[in-house]
């Protein structure tokens, strides 16, 4: 699930094959890194809102099951926050 809301905020498909190949590209930090969190299109908002109302996709929950998907479930929510505010 968490994978799936990094996909769709980096333009990507979220079935399982697509998840796994952006995690192991060479540059999937820097791509989290460079976000452009100023222009983030209103669909993309609108998709990942349905991950960012379940209570699965709470960083504490998802950090019992993977401190690496925590952190990327803390991102996805930051950037929808950032979204909101700006």
């Amino acid at each position: 699930m968490v994978l799936e809301a990094v996909n769709i905020m980096l333009g990507e498909k979220t079935d399982w094959s697509s998840c796994k190949s952006v995690i192991v590209d060479i540059n999937f930090m820097d791509r989290l890194k460079s976000y452009d969190r100023n222009n983030i299109p209103e669909a993309c908002l609108k998709k990942i809102k349905p991950y960012i109302s379940k209570t699965e996709f709470d960083p504490i929950y998802v950090g019992k099951q993977s401190q690496a998907c925590k952190s990327l479930c803390l991102w996805v929510r930051a950037m929808d926050n950032y979204a909101k505010i700006n």
